[in-house]
């Protein structure tokens, strides 16, 4: 077991499956996502906690990238990553973050976070 200070042993490891599940952090807003963390927990995680190597992460084009490769990106699901190649065949341009705002059922309150392993 890994005791993290203020949230003890269980969620010390939701935390740290959490963070193996996405293969790291990319930013410490990801903690406002891990169910169950008190509110005075995450403002104290986030006092005491530093995302190393945030720029390591491989990021995916989200105007060529395939639905299978999209729907690897850590909060989108094979829906939403439907949703983004049709949205990508229904217009001329290339895609711009703000058209992802457009997609119906987009974790909106995930979005900055989701660009992170976005590139356009």
């Amino acid at each position: 077991m890994i005791a993290l200070s203020c949230i003890g042993d269980y969620f010390a490891n939701a935390v740290i499956n959490e963070r193996e599940k996405l293969g790291g952090f990319v930013s410490i807003h990801q903690i406002d996502f891990i169910k169950g963390l008190r509110p005075e927990a995450i403002k104290i995680l986030k006092q005491n906690t530093v995302v190393k190597n945030p720029s390591a992460i491989k990021k995916v084009n989200v105007n060529t990238a395939t639905k299978e490769e999209l729907a690897q990106i850590p909060y989108i699901n094979s829906y939403i990553a439907r949703e983004i190649v049709v949205q990508r065949s229904k217009q001329e341009n290339p895609l711009k973050i703000e058209d992802l705002e457009k997609i119906n059922n987009f974790p909106l309150d995930k979005l900055k976070i989701i660009r992170l392993y976005l590139a356009f």
